[in-house]
């Protein structure tokens, strides 16, 4: 979808662009980065529920909730959202 608002032709957002350019670039990591972590998470995995943060750095069971029959309630919610049969 394309809106006219965000488009760096306007003075504005290019000079609020221009301004805040070196602290995105440190703040935010390039895209290959990221397709890396996420493939290393994935031919890295092993069998079973694994949890990984943005590095790809296994975070185990850390702050994940605990709730009764966790592992059926994800297991039907991920049949339902992906729409396969088992």
């Amino acid at each position: 979808m394309y809106t006219a608002q965000f488009t760096s032709d306007k003075l504005i957002y290019g000079t609020l662009l221009w301004l805040l350019h070196p602290l995105l670039w440190l703040v935010l990591t390039p895209q290959e980065d990221c397709a890396e972590y996420m493939v290393f998470a994935l031919l890295d995995a092993t069998e079973g529920l694994r949890r990984y943060n943005w590095r790809a750095d296994d975070i185990g069971m850390k702050s994940m909730p605990k709730a009764k029959d966790a592992g059926r309630i994800l297991y039907e919610h991920s049949v339902r959202e992906t729409g396969c049969k088992s």
